[in-house]
Order: structure tokens, then sequence, then C-alpha cells
């Protein structure tokens, strides 16, 4: 201690002096100041069956063995970077088709259901559907992504989209089948479906912060965020193409964006079955 009192470093017991502790400026060491101990890094959480969590905040799961720790993943080389990098792409293609399916449709929606006799009513209530199946989805498939794997969360999303845009796209055949069902609760009932099947961008999130360090998390997850909006936006020109339509698959300017979407989900299935990625690790 200094002569005005105020300490200017600090001692520590040293062989059973009873010295006490004194940190700058405050005066001896009290109970309630001794620091906690740090918890573990991830704790009970990252040892669920599923989660896969970086081994340092430092090394990106991106990087190969023996690569240089001052590069950047994707300029990195190693035995399984190459998967890990495809499975990136193909989250990245997941979270853009995922925001298409408002993009796409909301510009020809409304005359869509007009087609059969649905109102401004009826589209506000499909839109509506669709939000509140992918608030109600998203806790669900991150419960599901930490106990199992992110593969078959996307898979499951994916088909569930793929199933309910082609029953979006051919909703006219509903009528032939059954004089009583009405096309427009099938499109209004697909779009409400459909929701939960595309609440996909919190799994995303999700994956890229588990394959990634800290220093990289935010480049990427902004990345993420920039085709979550650009499947909403840009994806709505689309529908601009003045679309003649095509007799053999029935189509028209109004079902196509429907037919489209179905179109993006096979390949993604496709791609996630026969493609070598990390998703299922």
């Amino acid at each position: 201690m200094s002569e005005d009192g105020v300490g200017r470093g600090h001692s520590s017991e040293n062989g059973g002096s009873g010295e006490i502790e004194e940190w700058p400026g405050r005066g001896p060491l009290a109970a309630e100041d001794t620091p906690c101990p740090s918890p573990s890094k991830f704790g009970s959480f990252g040892d669920r069956p599923g989660s896969i969590r970086p081994g340092g905040l430092t090394e990106p799961l991106l990087a190969g063995e023996g690569d240089s720790p001052a590069l950047g993943g994707w300029a990195r080389l190693g035995t399984d970077a190459w998967k890990r990098r495809a499975s990136m792409v193909f989250i990245c293609y997941l979270v853009l088709v995922g925001d298409g399916n408002r993009g796409l449709v909301l510009p020809t929606l409304q005359g869509y259901l007009g087609k059969f006799g649905g109102t401004s009513k009826a589209v506000g209530i499909a839109n509506a559907g669709f939000s509140a199946g992918r608030l109600l989805a998203a806790p669900i498939y991150g419960y599901w992504m930490d106990k199992r794997n992110t593969g078959e969360v996307v898979l499951f999303s994916m088909v569930v989209c793929a199933a309910c845009n082609l029953l979006y796209t051919y909703a006219s055949y509903a009528g032939s089948i059954d004089k009583y069902v009405n096309p427009a609760v099938v499109i209004v009932a697909s779009r409400t479906i459909l929701g939960f099947g595309a609440s996909i961008l919190g799994v995303g999130r999700a994956y890229i912060a588990k394959q990634t360090s800290k220093a990289e998390r935010g480049p990427y997850i902004a990345v993420l965020c920039a085709l979550q909006y650009a499947g909403f936006t840009l994806t709505a020109f689309i529908s601009m193409i003045d679309f003649k339509g095509v007799e053999s698959l029935s189509l028209t300017k109004y079902n196509l964006p429907g037919f489209v979407l179905v179109v993006s989900y096979v390949v993604g299935i496709a791609f996630l079955l026969t493609v070598p990625n990390t998703l299922f690790d």
C-alpha cells in the first residue's frame, strides 16, 4: 500500500504469511469480489448428440489439417474442407429458395385465388398462415437439429416444401377430384403448411455458427441474411415475365411460381442425397 492508502498493486498469500490480497484503488479483496471460475467452453449443451462445435474459437472448421490459420475458410484446403464448403453453399441455396416461397408467389397470389373466387381476405389468410407456419416450426426445427443433425431437418423441410408447392401449382384439379373442394381453400392450406416447411432460416444460421470460428461468423451470417432478402425481393421479378403458359404442363403465369419452386426443391433434394456433405454428421 502507498502512503495515501491507495493500492498500487496486489499481493497474495505466500507461504502462510497471511497477507491479504489487494487490488488497485479498492483495498483488500473481499470474499464477494472473488472472481468466479470460468465455465467450460460449451458446457453440457455442446455435448448433446448431433451437436457440432468448433474445436477452438480461432480455428474454423472449414479448414483442413495443416492449413495456416491466417487464411479464410474458403481459401483452405483439406480432406473434408470441400465437403464443408458444399454444405455451406447448400445452406445458402436453401435459404435463398426458402424466401423465394414468398417473393415468387406474392405478385400472382391474388390473381391466382381470384380465378377460383378467392377475395383479398383469402390472400390475407394465406399470407398469415404462411407466417404462422414458420413461427411454429422454428423452435421445433432448432430442437430437432440439436438432438439429431442438420441433414434430417433440411431434408424434411424440402420434402414438405416440394409437396406443398406441387399442391399449390395444381390446385385447380382439386375441384375435378371432389366437387365440394374449393381450389382456393387448397391454395390457402398449401401456403400454410408450406410456411411450416420453409422455416429454415434459423437452422441455416445455427449451422453457419457451428461451422465457423468467432472471427468468421459475422461475415458468413451476413451473407446468409443477404441471400434471405434476395430470395424475397429479387425472385419477385420472375413473376413479371410475360409467360404465355405451357399447356402440356397446365402452367399459366399464376401457377408458374409454384412449379419453379417444385423444381428448385427437387434439385436441392438431389444435391443433399448425392453430393458428399457434412450435414448428416
